[in-house]
């Protein structure tokens, strides 16, 4: 049997920030990756 839970997260607006610049950089460094691999 597979239980799975689900978490509503409420951050506070500066980790929103934080989180907001982490998926940016991530992106980008994915996106090079991706385009240097060819």
């Amino acid at each position: 049997m597979i239980i799975t839970y689900c978490y509503r997260i409420k951050p506070s607006p500066e980790q929103i920030v934080t989180m907001e610049r982490w998926l940016e950089l991530l992106r980008r460094h994915w996106n090079y990756a991706c385009l240097t691999k060819a």
